[in-house]
């Protein structure tokens, strides 16, 4: 439950994604190029993606703020970044673009990223370098702010998720323990902010520890659904509990239903067991119209554990 998420991986794994290919010794070819397609989105963004036209096929979308200025231009814009220029060409017509792009690399941004500690970057670093704009002044903010050793692909996520150092200064003041640079990318990638972690801590849930607060933003736990958890009558709840609920959709609903029955659940976790086991009203009618009238919630549980309702639908019934 207090482990790293599943999205959080998931998003570790889109950026390793990007950076897949390993350094050779080879000598960074100068210019890579591929094509890119993007489109404008309902909700007045823009998404665009490149492909590069080499034997690995890579992949990977645009920052925002660039997608939007190609689209805004029409298909042709050249950007100039530490790492080397970017170009692109193509056409825009009814909110849909296509075109080719090309990237050439800076030779000194090699040799000023590899002083920093950053050697042997590879084509895809670099391009990724310049779709992001991560530069030396990245590099040195973050060792400045004590980290120090990282490699590239935690330079690239700490750019992409716009870890900086008003964010980790403010994250240190609350006295969060020693985080590292993914412990402060999942608290972007979740919206842990400053201020989330000060109403947080007013929720009366206990000393809460970084995981913890990640788990709030996954499962959506503010004071509303503490207050619904307590408003059920089932005894005080801590965070793994409300947690449970909302996994599980322990509500307010479900157990004023199981209550007109005669089965108000005994504890919280009874409550979390009757949804595990999909231990239903439709289920209690069931077995009533079946004559069984003097379960207890208990017996509701090892009837679906056993599946002794598939038997009894079977055979027809019969107390």
């Amino acid at each position: 439950m207090r482990t790293r998420s599943a999205r959080t991986s998931a998003w570790i794994a889109a950026v390793a994604a990007l950076l897949s290919t390993a350094a050779t010794a080879e000598a960074v070819p100068q210019q890579v190029e591929g094509t890119w397609r993007g489109r404008s989105r309902d909700d007045g963004g823009v998404w665009i993606q490149i492909q590069r036209d080499d034997e690995r096929k890579g992949s990977s979308s645009l920052p925002e703020e660039l997608a939007e200025e190609l689209m805004a231009e029409g298909g042709e814009l050249e950007v100039r970044r530490e790492a080397g220029r970017l170009s692109f060409e193509g056409t825009i017509q009814n909110g849909r673009g296509r075109g080719l792009f090309t990237f050439v690399a800076d030779p000194s941004y090699v040799d000023r990223m590899g002083g920093l500690g950053y050697r042997g970057l590879d084509e895809d670093e670099l391009l990724a370098a310049a779709l992001w704009d991560v530069g030396p002044a990245h590099a040195r903010m973050l060792e400045g702010a004590g980290f120090r050793g990282l490699d590239f692909g935690d330079l690239l996520s700490s750019k992409i998720f716009q870890v900086d150092t008003t964010f980790i200064e403010r994250m240190r003041e609350l006295g969060l323990g020693d985080l590292d640079i993914d412990d402060l990318v999942a608290f972007k990638i979740h919206g842990v902010t400053p201020e989330f972690v000060e109403e947080a801590r007013g929720m009366g849930l206990g000393n809460l520890d970084k995981d913890d607060l990640v788990a709030m933003r996954i499962h959506r736990i503010d004071r509303g659904s503490i207050e619904a958890a307590e408003a059920l009558g089932l005894g005080r709840v801590d965070l793994d509990d409300v947690m449970s609920m909302k996994i599980h959709g322990v509500t307010k609903e479900f157990v004023e239903e199981m209550a007109e029955l005669g089965y108000r659940p005994k504890s919280l976790d009874q409550a979390v067991a009757f949804r595990i086991h999909r231990v239903t009203p439709e289920l209690v009618r069931e077995l009533r119209e079946e004559g069984f009238t003097d379960l207890s919630g208990d017996d509701l549980i090892k009837i679906r554990i056993h599946g002794i309702d598939r038997m009894i639908r079977r055979r027809g019934g019969g107390a």
